[in-house]
């Protein structure tokens, strides 16, 4: 929830100040802060802010630029209390936590059991700017990029990647929640459809987050021997 996150932001003030304060020779320096001043002096992430904040490959003054712009989205949000028109899912530091929600709150509205229902996506042809008002249900999303393939805003599917363009950004995406127990695809459909698997980073493995349905003129399996997948940083 909210305020998990800002707990993280919390660490790092925290591990700051002692810092500071030891440095001043008013505090002594502990293993845990050699580590964090050892990192800053090289430009680094310390692990512990990673381990609070959010896991990144960003250098370290990029991945702070990242974090005030989270904390920003945070500090929006939890002052009006109101789903921002479309939510930069790649900057919430729990990602799951909000899609976990989305779920829950149609679940409660249709009366769905939870262990029921699942996470579907509609690749939308706009961008954020685009974007005037929340949907009634599920909640748009942007932030998120392509690795293996790109996305064909006029035919609105799967298409090769440039070789120039390794992670081209992806347009706004409508998710919400279904019942599981009602299909949404016919066997055709599935067939014309991507089950494309979504990394908060481009280490992937233990960063997967939720799987995108993404439209494709080619058989699904070219895009699976490809790796194809959305990333929600592509650093």
């Amino acid at each position: 929830g909210i305020n998990a996150e800002y707990m993280g932001v919390d660490v790092i003030r925290k591990s700051l100040s002692e810092c500071v304060l030891g440095l001043r020779g008013r505090l002594t320096i502990s293993e845990s802060m050699d580590e964090v001043l050892n990192a800053l002096d090289h430009a680094e992430v310390p692990a512990t802010w990673a381990v609070a904040a959010y896991p990144s490959r960003l250098p370290l003054r990029q991945w702070v630029d990242n974090l005030l712009l989270r904390y920003r989205q945070l500090e929006l949000w939890s002052n009006d209390f109101v789903l921002p028109k479309s939510v930069w899912i790649s900057g919430l530091f729990n990602p799951m936590a909000f899609l976990t929600a989305v779920m829950q709150t149609t679940a409660r509205k249709h009366g769905f059991p939870l262990d029921k229902v699942i996470l579907h996506t509609e690749v939308l042809k706009k961008t954020e700017a685009d974007i005037n008002n929340a949907p009634r249900e599920g909640a748009y999303i942007h932030g998120l990029f392509l690795e293996g393939a790109k996305w064909d805003g006029v035919q609105g599917v799967l298409t090769d990647a440039d070789l120039k363009d390794l992670h081209p950004s992806m347009p706004v995406l409508h998710v919400r929640a279904l019942n599981a127990k009602r299909p949404v695809a016919t066997e055709a459909s599935a067939r014309n459809s991507y089950e494309c698997p979504v990394y908060s980073t481009r280490l992937r493995s233990h960063t997967y987050m939720f799987t995108a349905q993404l439209r494709t003129v080619d058989p699904p399996s070219k895009w699976i021997l490809a790796g194809v997948a959305l990333l929600m940083s592509p650093h």
